[in-house]
């Protein structure tokens, strides 16, 4: 998102007066009317998919299951916690299971924000 104003002075040639106004202050209060409303709407609970996107933006896989594949895991429910966190840390930019939902929670709200 990009936000302009603009400041104009215009001071008359004697200097007996200024004349101060601020242009654009309506499109800035536009576009933070429209984020207020899009963060308001993501409140409360949402089901994210773990994009192959993501996945390859932050390890060497091209998707979760190749990477819970090579892990020689069947699906994420059915991972043990420590071994999983220990694989994350090891194979991918995160350092846990947590970590990882964090981050994509992160992207997915920068993302439906349009920041």
């Amino acid at each position: 998102m990009q936000i302009y104003w603009q400041m104009i002075i215009q001071i008359a040639a004697e200097g007996e007066f200024m004349d101060f106004s601020i242009e654009g202050l309506d499109k800035l209060e536009k576009q933070l009317t429209n984020l207020s409303n899009k963060a308001e709407s993501l409140n409360g609970e949402h089901e994210v998919t773990i994009s192959n996107e993501f996945v390859s933006s932050h390890s060497k896989y091209a998707s979760m299951r190749d990477l819970l594949d090579d892990g020689g895991f069947t699906s994420i429910e059915e991972a043990d916690d420590d071994k999983f966190d220990k694989f994350l840390n090891e194979n991918t930019d995160f350092n846990s299971w947590a970590d990882f939902q964090s981050t994509l929670a992160q992207e997915y709200f920068i993302q439906e924000l349009g920041l």
